[in-house]
């Protein structure tokens, strides 16, 4: 802000958008400066790429502004798991199901990491240290089954949010079919951090190779995907009329704490 701020002779405010946070983030340690010191070297070296970006934008009196946003449930049947989909031969309890039907706790972890794309976790072989349920008496968690997604217009740029830390793949896909579907869209950019928060959010292949991210995950290798395919829906509904537009919240609510 400093260097934009000295360079249009005017205040200039930065705003921080959070995006594929998942397997992204910029160091700045290379060269062994302390923390605060790290922080202006990530900010220097960003501008030499914005300053180009600057010279080109061209401003408006009149943005165009709107949003479609909406509760989506997550149970294991709407992530499109079927029959015993989602589940380890080697972890029960006296109140859980045969599989994890209200999600699971640092599953694909739990094995040597290697370099090799080809070996993958098996479902029925996760490493998963216990169901959901298991610390809940047989009961969902139930801020574990629901989330809340947007997607909006600022001009010709969209963007769609996602509750958690996506990689980078899932979130440049989502935005891609973000954009597809808009006819407007002439840019588009995925919001991590938003509106909620599960955890990573990674693509099925992802997912399956293990690891520390997929092991945060309580709904598995389906809940990225999930997450994109709502977001491409949220999309095509922002890109009718505002009459003709139409969203089942399912009766979804946010989390009310009585501190009584």
């Amino acid at each position: 802000t400093r260097h934009a701020s000295e360079k249009y002779g005017r205040d200039v405010m930065g705003v921080f958008l959070q995006g594929n946070a998942g397997d992204i983030s910029p160091g700045g340690d290379d060269v062994g400066h302390p923390e605060p010191e790290v922080i202006q070297i990530v900010g220097e070296r960003s501008w030499k790429v914005m300053e180009p970006a600057f010279d080109s934008i061209q401003t408006s009196a009149d943005v165009p502004l709107d949003i479609m946003s909406g509760y989506v449930v997550m149970t294991h049947s709407a992530l499109g798991y079927t029959g015993h989909d989602f589940h380890d031969v080697n972890v029960s309890c006296d109140d859980s199901s045969d599989y994890f039907r209200y999600g699971a706790f640092q599953c694909v972890d739990a094995r040597q990491k290697d370099d090799d794309p080809a070996t993958v976790y098996q479902d029925g072989n996760l490493s998963c240290v216990f169901a959901v349920e298991c610390l809940t008496s047989g009961h969902p968690v139930p801020n574990f089954m629901k989330t809340h997604l947007a997607v909006l217009r600022i001009g010709d740029l969209a963007i769609n949010t996602l509750p958690g830390e996506p990689v980078s793949k899932l979130g440049m896909t989502t935005a891609a079919r973000v954009k597809a579907a808009l006819p407007w869209a002439r840019g588009s950019f995925t919001l991590g951090y938003s509106m909620d928060h599960h955890f990573y959010l990674l693509t099925e292949d992802d997912w399956r190779q293990g690891g520390y991210e997929p092991s945060r995950d309580i709904w598995g290798w389906k809940m990225g995907p999930y997450f994109a395919d709502n977001s491409e829906r949220l999309a095509k509904e922002l890109a009718k009329p505002k009459a003709e537009r139409a969203w089942d919240n399912q009766n979804l609510k946010p989390m009310y704490w009585d501190r009584r």
